[in-house]
């Protein structure tokens, strides 16, 4: 039986890393050997743009008495940026925020709490201190400080997230100190809508207003804007709380799960003599752009799923008609991907968007709240004052880690 007393939580060392790699060799090798599992997992820290500048960190439970021993349970975070607009506030501020992925109990020590404890005292690295509760006494003395030459890689956050795939219970109970909620799942934010791609005509018919995009570096920019001016229209006043949102434009973000897709056993379904398209631009009639509308997907992300997965939407909500042509435009990528269905996540159940979506002819159109298990569930740990409530603005798929 787990004694926190008796447990603290560090920044792994090169040791430990290998540790909590092979505690994730053991749900996630899908088939590969250990040897390709952790070739691919170290090139995605070398390569990763998320990775560099120690935006990615591997943190692990161990001993207090042995902080460089054995790991009892790990779990990785990644650094990027937020856009809040606080309760009571006119401006829309940045902020650091974290994604949390890769949790993970080495299989002698699974169902003794490690995991638990562990996020438990991870709120208190990474979270802006001045609004949680004090430490709890029965945890035994607080953590010991990120040494000087990682803290400036740590700056503390106005929130985190992660995306379970263990049901909503569990992590809502790796509690900030004894009794404050942590990452809290809400099913409006958990919502999917699946449909059924359909096979292409023989000849090319997409629309002359759609462009295909292979770079979409700067779509982040663009949705950074766009969310900009969404948290400056709110009435934060009648809102009641904090309104926030990952930004876009943090580094590999918008990225983040096209490219995690060419590690691994997915790659090989790729063909790598093709630039590969990423998003497709319905051109409005302004020659600004600013009423185009935006899709980003990839097909190649098991890690979430085999179906076309759509990543980010702009100005798909303000321009509804021009779903239809989208979706059959899509159709194209996810056939030449061998998937049969396309995913979306973020929309509202209510919105026009969702209606017109299941009006489409022979779309076999399935929606609502994501699976209790592997439904890469939205959970988020808000680090406001106690009482203080945030929502989330943008719960789509590309923040997803």
């Amino acid at each position: 039986m787990l004694d926190p007393a008796g447990f603290t939580i560090v920044i792994a060392s090169a040791e430990q890393e290998e540790q909590h790699a092979r505690g994730q060799f053991v749900p996630w090798a899908r088939g590969r050997s250990w040897e390709d599992f952790v070739a691919i997992h170290q090139q995605e820290r070398r390569e990763g743009i998320w990775s560099k500048d120690k935006r990615l960190l591997t943190w692990v439970l161990v001993k207090r008495d042995a902080l460089d021993g054995e790991i009892y349970a790990g779990c990785e975070t990644y650094r990027r940026t937020a856009l809040v607009r606080r309760k009571g506030s006119e401006e829309v501020e940045q902020a650091s925020t974290y994604g949390i992925a890769s949790v993970v109990t080495p299989v002698k020590h699974l169902r003794q709490g490690y995991a638990t404890h562990l996020l438990r005292l991870l709120h208190y690295m990474i979270a802006e201190p001045t609004f949680l509760p004090c430490f709890p006494s029965t945890w035994g003395n607080p953590p010991p400080c990120i040494p000087d030459n990682m803290a400036r890689y740590v700056p503390k956050a106005i929130s985190s997230i992660l995306w379970s795939d263990v049901g909503s219970i569990f992590y809502e109970r790796c509690t900030i100190g004894e009794s404050r909620k942590g990452w809290v799942v809400r099913d409006d934010q958990c919502f999917e809508l699946v449909w059924k791609l359909h096979p292409p005509p023989l000849t090319d018919t997409i629309s002359e207003s759609i462009e295909e995009l292979h770079d979409v570096s700067g779509i982040a920019d663009e949705m950074t804007a766009s969310h900009l001016n969404k948290l400056r229209d709110i009435d934060i006043d009648n809102c009641g709380q904090s309104v926030w949102t990952t930004e876009p434009s943090s580094t590999g973000v918008m990225d983040f799960i096209a490219e995690k897709g060419k590690y691994g056993s997915q790659s090989e379904e790729r063909d790598s003599s093709k630039a590969e398209v990423r998003g497709l631009r319905y051109h409005g009639s302004k020659k600004d752009g600013s009423d185009d509308t935006v899709i980003l997907f990839t097909p190649y992300n098991i890690n979430i799923g085999a179906r076309l997965l759509i990543t980010a939407t702009l100005g798909l909500e303000a321009h509804p008609e021009r779903l239809e042509a989208l979706i059959g435009a899509l159709d194209k990528y996810g056939i030449a991907a061998k998937r049969t269905e396309g995913w979306i996540w973020g929309l509202g159940d209510d919105s026009e968007v969702v209606r017109r979506w299941k009006s489409l002819d022979g779309r076999e159109v399935r929606c609502g709240r994501r699976a209790e298990k592997d439904g890469h569930l939205l959970g988020v740990a808000w680090y406001g004052h106690e009482g203080d409530s945030a929502d989330m603005l943008d719960t789509s798929m590309w923040s997803w880690c």
